[in-house]
């Protein structure tokens, strides 16, 4: 699965196969070791993902650049905005 036109990730997290609440689990974990300013692309085929991962992107007070559906599966781009967890 390639990147997005316009957002360039530098980590990929593929959650493919994993339904919610592991996937919010899953990506938290990957995004908190993350050193800021970095853009995590996770990958999910679980259609709940679409409301959880922004709202855990937003309570996290990570930002959410970009959401979209490639085949089965959402693209979810996250900067890290924090601290490494």
């Amino acid at each position: 699965m390639s990147s997005s036109p316009g957002v360039k990730e530098d980590f990929v997290a593929d959650l493919s196969g994993y339904s919610c609440p592991m996937v919010v689990m899953l990506a938290e974990k990957f995004v908190d070791a993350l050193p800021p300013g970095s853009v995590a692309l996770v990958i999910s085929t679980d259609p709940i993902a679409t409301i959880d991962i922004p709202a855990w992107v937003w309570k996290s007070k990570n930002k959410l650049l970009k959401e979209a559906r490639d085949g089965r599966a959402w693209k979810f781009f996250i900067e890290k905005t924090g601290p490494p967890g």
